[in-house]
């Protein structure tokens, strides 16, 4: 499967830019309808070529859905770190997509400190 992203033209940018043929993406139309798909994808690949089963992340909400997507698409085990202070509104995304959350008390860095500790010592799941 592969992300989709489609260009739009923008007319009424271009009114106002007085620039012609101005286009975005929409990514809106990924999989997990966040820009973050390419990224995780990649990153799943090179997990599942390097031989990994498992992958980790410290995340605050969209890449980890875009991950644990991948992540079930290529049979690997996603774990992702999250602080637990942040509202996830697509936690039960996460879930749904057979990733373990895992919550961290402290900010963001901590978050993605943890994750890679866990992979470090979890290197042989």
């Amino acid at each position: 499967m592969t992300t989709r992203a489609p260009l739009m033209r923008v007319p009424a940018l271009e009114d106002l830019s007085g620039i012609s043929k101005i286009f975005v993406k929409f990514e809106g139309r990924n999989p997990t309808e966040t820009h973050k798909d390419r990224r995780a994808r990649l990153h799943v690949e090179t997990a599942k070529t390097l031989g990994f089963s498992v992958i980790t992340a410290g995340t605050c909400g969209n890449y980890g859905v875009a991950l644990a997507y991948y992540a079930r698409l290529f049979g690997l085990k996603a774990y992702i770190f999250v602080p637990a202070s942040y509202t996830l509104r697509r936690s039960e995304e996460m879930l749904r997509y057979g990733a373990r959350i895992i919550p961290v008390h402290g900010p963001y860095e901590k978050a993605v400190l943890e994750s890679r500790t866990f992979a470090v010592e979890k290197r042989s799941l």
